[in-house]
């Protein structure tokens, strides 16, 4: 197991389950990280290996066949898989998972590495597993391993931030970035360093962002995030209603904020912005959450 892999294995308050198994009738669980417990009741112990009972025991009955044809079938085209199904925890009660994942043939037979994400809040529209994104999972593996490289080689959060934030923009489809630091009295400082992507570098009518001021609803947003220790999507984004135009003007961009966590402390506030409806992908959501806590332990 490579060591940026074996880090975010564990760590325990990942956003989504991170994984590696055997393309096998039992999904042969070979490492999962320690959160695996709060999507199923069980430990990562006690699945590994199935030493208690195998993973693909927790999928319903009448999901099994779908999921591994659709991850067979996305293997064949060699194109990651993402599929949504339904899966019994320890207490027997239901819930929605998103697997997502990519195959690699080894020594020991093809094996998978992915991210499993609970969407009980929003499951899929009956019928519909593979669930189709311009951000694959091995994009999102990679570029945790990525981060988590930056952590270990930096020794300040901001030299990581720096770093890490036009990755994670390529990566999530964001055009535009700034970071927030949070000072003990709770006051937020916008940091020097701007993130802007070649596409609204060249763009006639750019983020006001990009500019030297920061426009009162980035603040509001990087608030909120602060207070609430959690990501915060933007207000149309977040009530479910139409995405916002492509143009754009001040204040309209859709936004994502996103603390660094690092223990009881929020150093730092990550803003995130695009021109389309990117941020509406929850997974894109779960992966700058995942990537805000590998940067909190720097």
């Amino acid at each position: 197991m490579s060591e940026p892999l074996e880090h975010i294995l564990s760590v325990s308050d990942l956003p989504g389950v991170v994984y590696r198994c055997r393309n096998d009738a039992h999904w042969t669980m070979l490492a999962l990280s320690e959160n695996v417990h709060e999507l199923t009741g069980y430990r990562s112990t006690e699945l590994v290996h199935n030493d208690e009972r195998s993973f693909a025991s927790l999928v319903h009955v009448d999901d099994r066949k779908r999921v591994a044809r659709e991850i067979d079938e996305a293997l064949a085209e060699g194109v990651p898989f993402r599929v949504a199904y339904r899966i019994r925890t320890r207490r027997g009660s239901e819930r929605w998972v998103l697997a997502q994942g990519r195959g690699t043939e080894t020594g020991h037979g093809q094996e998978l590495t992915g991210y499993i994400q609970d969407i009980s809040d929003t499951p899929p529209p009956e019928g519909k597993g593979l669930v189709p994104t311009a951000l694959g999972a091995r994009r999102h593996v990679e570029l945790l391993q990525q981060v988590t490289a930056l952590v270990n080689a930096h020794d300040t959060l901001g030299d990581a931030l720096t770093r890490a934030v036009p990755l994670i923009c390529d990566a999530a489809g964001f055009e535009v970035a700034r970071v927030f630091y949070v000072e003990e009295s709770g006051a937020l400082t916008p940091s020097p360093f701007r993130y802007t992507s070649a596409s609204a570098r060249s763009d006639s009518e750019p983020f006001e962002l990009v500019g030297a001021e920061v426009p009162g609803a980035a603040l509001e947003l990087v608030e909120r995030a602060r207070t609430d220790r959690r990501a915060v999507r933007s207000g149309a984004i977040a009530e479910g209603e139409p995405a916002a135009p492509t143009g754009k003007s001040r204040d309209r961009g859709l936004a994502l904020a996103v603390p660094v966590l690092a223990g009881s402390r929020v150093p730092a506030v990550m803003w995130l912005a695009s021109s389309s409806d990117v941020i509406r992908e929850p997974e894109l959501v779960t992966l700058v959450e995942q990537a805000a806590v590998q940067l909190g332990r720097v």
